[in-house]
């Protein structure tokens, strides 16, 4: 695999690892609060 294909897959999960870090707090603070 070429590196720019490499960085993209890597960027790639980063985000979707942050965005469901960020879920999860949600759902943590959600669950809190009732």
């Amino acid at each position: 695999m070429e590196p720019e294909r490499l960085k993209e897959q890597i960027l790639k999960g980063d985000y979707l690892n942050y965005a469901y870090d960020r879920y999860l707090s949600m759902v943590i603070l959600f669950n809190n609060k009732r």
